[in-house]
């Protein structure tokens, strides 16, 4: 653990010899720009200028690269390592300005370029105070856009001051325009300085608004430092404050002042970066869990962490594994290594174990219940058949009984004539069956029926008779689509009742089902006359006129004999 845990005084330490370095650095850049302003020799001035170039450039370039493996946000990650990129171009820039440029024109133009990085990194840092706390798959939110508005009309004034004249003014007697000439600053170039404040101090409250770091209370004030610090530089340089050109040009200047920034926000942990290792394990006193590299030697361990064997790592490098105390090892591989922790899951093993013995002793009692719905549902569906089959013999037992009696009777029988009248008799009451047998089993799916199938029963009736030698029709008008089942159940039967009665006298028998004043009712009319009495017990409403042989039979259906 000795080797594994980093102390703090070597992290303090690391950070001083950077800060040191920088300082040195930035030092002697500063050293070789004055002296190169003094010395006569051309040769030795652009050396120097070219060391203090070049010390810039690695400083910027190695910021990016650094940047790049510090910060765990994506999009944060691009958005400063471009703003390192623009500070390295903003150094070639300048460079290719001063020592490779002639021609006064291209060198003005040169120098409007400067702006882009001055107006587009407080841009960016807006837009990164937005991001941490965000998901890799989260954008920029839409009222962001608003703000490439003024960054884009403002680069764009810049690169065209040569038209108008709004950020640089130049006198008009002078026959080159030039920075290193007398000229005065325009509107434009403080809506520059007002809009790069402006979105410095915007990011700068966002990210401390965003923050819940206890350690930023003391410090908060410390990102404002390199702010204040570029607005009382680019004063003093509009200013024409001798001073500012002993400490450098605004390009380098400001350049280190937005890294400072930047890299301020990134230490006090304003913006997330990929650090602070230590104190994180430190903190977690009651978890285990190591950082190793790639042979699987401790980098960073938990202080309750417990040793952990190396086959086992390797083992949980494919999926995690159980070890014998009832703990899931976990093995992340990482950019240099792996993220290995220990997970506590005896209680949760313990618990499956319940749970699975819950679920068989569960599904005991559903494949008891099942077997049980099974037979229940058998029972049901026999008491359904038996209850159909008891319906349909009550609704028809008569006509069956009859059947029966013409079958035993047909043998007996010598005359053709009467065999033929028996077979026309038997197919009369076969058809009354077959059609009532329909209406009940209609009746149990609804309770209304269509009036049509009420007409179909007295067609088939109706060519039965015709075999037996009687003529007649039915009508059927009901003005309805739809009636009670329970009507023309009732139409049907008191037809049938009827015919049975005079079916050996008739030879004409005709029926209508009409609707007579508001009501249904059920006519029969033949051309003979019959014992009728038996039908008043049954239908008591039922109405009877005879006259000259003929004999009229009326029964009202709504208000009749319910079944």
């Amino acid at each position: 653990m000795g080797k594994a845990v980093i102390d703090v005084r070597l992290k303090n330490r690391e950070i001083l010899i950077k800060f040191l370095t920088v300082s040195f650095l930035v030092f002697t850049a500063v050293c070789c720009h004055s002296v190169a302003r003094r010395i006569e020799m051309p040769v030795i001035s652009r050396f120097l200028n070219f060391i203090r170039t070049s010390i810039y450039v690695g400083m910027f370039s190695v910021w990016g690269v650094s940047v790049y493996h510090r910060l765990v946000q994506v999009q944060v990650r691009r958005y400063l390592v471009f703003v390192s990129a623009l500070m390295v171009f903003w150094m070639i820039l300048r460079e290719v300005k001063y020592r490779f440029i002639i021609n006064p024109d291209a060198e003005r133009y040169l120098w409007y370029m400067y702006y882009i990085p001055i107006l587009v990194t407080p841009m960016i840092a807006l837009f990164v105070s937005v991001l941490p706390g965000k998901s890799e798959a989260d954008r920029l939110p839409g009222w962001s856009s608003f703000f490439y508005l003024p960054t884009v009309i403002l680069i764009l004034l810049f690169l065209t001051n040569d038209l108008h004249q709004w950020a640089f003014c130049f006198p008009k007697e002078a026959s080159v325009w030039t920075e290193h000439g007398k000229y005065r600053y325009g509107i434009v170039f403080y809506l520059a300085i007002v809009w790069g404040v402006f979105c410095s101090l915007t990011a700068m409250t966002i990210m401390i608004l965003k923050s819940r770091l206890p350690k930023l209370h003391g410090f908060f004030w410390l990102p404002f430092v390199p702010i204040v610090v570029v607005m009382i530089y680019v004063v003093a340089y509009a200013l024409r404050v001798p001073m500012v050109a002993e400490l450098g040009d605004i390009a380098a200047f400001e350049s280190l002042l937005f890294t400072a920034f930047f890299e301020i926000c990134i230490l006090l942990g304003l913006i997330p970066s990929n650090t602070g290792y230590y104190d994180l394990f430190c903190a977690s006193k009651e978890l285990s869990m190591q950082i190793v590299d790639n042979h699987y030697a401790v980098c960073y361990a938990a202080s309750g962490t417990e040793p952990f064997e190396k086959e086992e790592l390797i083992r949980a490098q494919e999926c995690p594994i159980v070890t014998k105390d009832g703990k899931r090892l976990h093995n992340m591989p990482i950019r240099g290594g792996h993220a290995v922790w220990i997970e506590e899951i005896s209680e949760l093993l313990k618990l499956t174990e319940t749970l699975k013995n819950v679920q068989a002793e569960l599904n005991d009692r559903n494949e008891i219940i099942r077997m049980e719905y099974r037979e229940e549902h058998e029972r049901k569906r026999v008491e359904e058949q038996n209850r159909l089959l008891d319906l349909l013999q009550s609704a028809t037992q008569t006509q069956i009984d009859k059947v029966k009696e013409l079958t035993e009777s047909y043998p007996l029988v010598k005359n053709q004539e009467e065999k033929h009248k028996i077979i026309a008799k038997i197919v009369v009451l076969g058809s009354f069956i077959k059609r009532r047998k329909d209406f009940l089993l209609s009746l149990e799916d609804s309770p209304t029926l269509s009036v049509e199938k009420l007409s179909n029963a007295f067609d088939e009736s109706y060519r039965s008779l015709r075999l037996y030698g009687i003529s007649g029709g039915y009508t059927v008008y009901t003005g309805r689509t739809d009636v009670s089942g329970e009507l023309l159940t009732l139409a049907y039967d008191f037809f049938e009742d009827v015919l049975e009665c005079i079916i050996d006298k008739a030879s004409c028998f005709n029926v209508s089902v009409a609707d007579v004043g508001g009501c249904l009712r059920c006519s029969v009319l033949t051309d003979c006359e019959a014992d009728f009495i038996c039908l008043t017990e049954k239908y008591p409403a039922m109405r009877m006129e005879c006259d000259e042989g003929d004999s009229q039979l009326i029964l009202p259906l709504e208000g009749g004999r319910p079944l």
